[in-house]
């Protein structure tokens, strides 16, 4: 029974919904969201389950109907107190203004973007199964284990008419699970000197570093990492760096590499060139 007119008994639970102040009667969204309530059965004396709260968020949120309506005296009163809905206008409802925390008002119905690790298994494998039938000049690459597609191995060929021309440059992809949100990490296995390898082979160029914004200003948001990129991109980008006659020392990630590049840009050339023969060499072994 939805109880005496002009008196509400004191629910047991406060409803987890917020309220939204109306300078007039109820709306016909808001009768229909009462009736709602009514039909769901939340009286005075049921308990709110877990599964139930998120449905009525979801509603109310839905019906943008934040406030609920006294009749009689159009002042806001708990969800759950019968006598909103028995109640006729010349009729008011005895319970006092109820105040809801920020955490009890109701969300916006939005999903945060994830990765799933089979979303990621399916991109990998996809790009995978494109560059075997489908093989890009310039590098080779392939998994480091069939039973995992998060590591990968990588042969870059030198391109011609740099100094890296002849050379055989063996490196690793490792795609992270947040993968294709956050960028893959790639490193050279092969000894490297530039001033945009770190001395432990990890390159260090703007398509492989995480989306945002760079907090030194170096960067801007749309040279970083975006989860369009694929294996192919990022290969292209890195043979590019390495095809420049002149390597970029703004901010490098070997800064002695990039001091020989300023001070001694013939030194630095022939350091570079003893690399690639030896990685030729190696290669043949």
């Amino acid at each position: 029974m939805l109880g005496s007119v002009g008196s509400c008994p004191t629910p047991r639970l406060v409803a987890p919904l917020g309220f939204l102040h109306l300078p007039f009667a109820p709306t016909p969204s808001t009768l229909y969201w009462l009736r709602l309530l009514v039909n769901f059965r939340i009286s005075a004396t049921s308990p709110v389950t877990s599964s139930t709260r998120q449905h009525l968020r979801n509603q109310a949120y839905n019906a943008q109907a934040r406030r609920q309506v006294c009749p009689a005296r159009l002042t806001p009163v708990p969800i759950g107190c019968p006598s909103t809905v028995a109640t006729s206008a010349s009729t008011a409802c005895s319970l006092p203004e109820v105040t809801l925390s920020q955490a009890d008002r109701p969300l916006p119905r939005f999903t945060k973007m994830t990765s799933s690790p089979s979303g990621n298994t399916l991109l990998l494998k996809r790009q995978l199964t494109e560059l075997r039938k489908r093989p890009v000049d310039g590098f080779s690459a392939g998994l480091k284990d069939e039973s995992n597609l998060f590591e990968w191995e990588i042969m870059i060929i030198g391109p011609n008419d740099t100094l890296y021309e002849g050379g055989f440059l063996r490196a690793e992809l490792i795609f992270p699970p947040e993968y294709p949100l956050l960028p893959p990490k790639m490193k050279f296995i092969t000894p490297m000197w530039h001033p945009n390898i770190y001395a432990d082979g990890t390159v260090c160029i703007s398509i492989l570093h995480a989306p945002g914004k760079d907090e030194y200003g170096y960067e801007d948001a749309s040279e970083r990492w975006l989860p369009v990129h694929t294996v192919e991109s990022i290969l292209i980008s890195v043979i590019s760096l390495l095809s420049a006659d002149v390597p970029n020392t703004d901010s490098p990630a070997n800064i002695d590499a990039a001091k020989q590049v300023r001070e001694d840009l013939t030194g630095y050339k022939k350091k570079v060139r003893r690399l690639v023969r030896q990685s030729a060499e190696e290669a043949f072994d």
